[in-house]
C-alpha cells in the first residue's frame, strides 16, 4: 500500500526523514526512480499549483539502486540504450509531485528503518538487497535449513 501525502506530513512534521522503497506505480512518473529503488523523503511542499512537490535524496542508496536502473534514456543514435546515470541525468537529490489532497498516495512504502541501520552500520559493500538475502540465509541456516 502506498504512503498518503498526510502520512508523509506526519512523519516529516515528527522530525523523521522516512526511507522508502518506491512500488511499481512510479513508473507513472517521468522521473529517475524505478520500481524497487531505495530512497529518503527529506521535504514536503503542499499547494504548489503542480500538486504536492516530494524531495528525496537517493545518495545513501545509490549501490542498491543501481541494480534497478532501466535503459530508457536515448543516446545520440536516439535509441533508448542508455540509464539515467549513464546519460548524466541523475541527480542524488530529486523532486517529484503528488496530489494536492492528504489522502492522495506517492508510489512508495517505508522500509524497515532497523534493518537498513544495522545494514549501514555493517559496512557492508554489498547493496541492501544482498545483505538482507545474505541475512536470511544466515538465519535459515541457524533454523536448520527451514525455507
Amino acid at each position: 500500500m502506498s504512503l498518503t501525502i498526510a502520512e508523509i506530513k506526519t512523519l516529516l512534521n515528527a522530525g523523521l526523514k522516512p526511507a522508502i522503497r518506491f512500488t511499481k506505480d512510479i513508473a507513472e512518473h517521468e522521473a529517475y526512480a524505478e520500481p524497487g529503488m531505495c530512497a529518503r523523503i527529506v521535504g514536503l511542499v503542499m499547494g504548489t499549483g503542480m500538486g504536492t512537490r516530494i524531495d528525496v535524496d537517493f545518495s545513501e542508496y545509490e549501490k542498491h539502486n543501481e541494480g534497478f536502473e532501466t535503459t530508457n534514456y536515448f543516446d545520440k543514435d536516439m535509441r533508448p540504450v542508455l540509464t539515467a546515470r549513464q546519460a548524466g541525468l541523475y541527480k542524488q537529490q530529486d523532486r517529484y509531485w503528488g496530489g494536492e489532497a492528504l489522502s492522495d498516495t506517492f508510489p512508495a512504502v517505508l522500509l524497515a528503518q532497523g534493518f537498513h541501520t544495522e545494514y549501514k552500520d555493517s559496512g557492508s559493500p554489498k547493496t541492501y538487497a544482498e545483505w538482507l538475502e545474505d541475512q536470511v540465509t544466515a538465519l535459515r541456516a541457524q533454523l536448520g535449513g527451514a525455507k
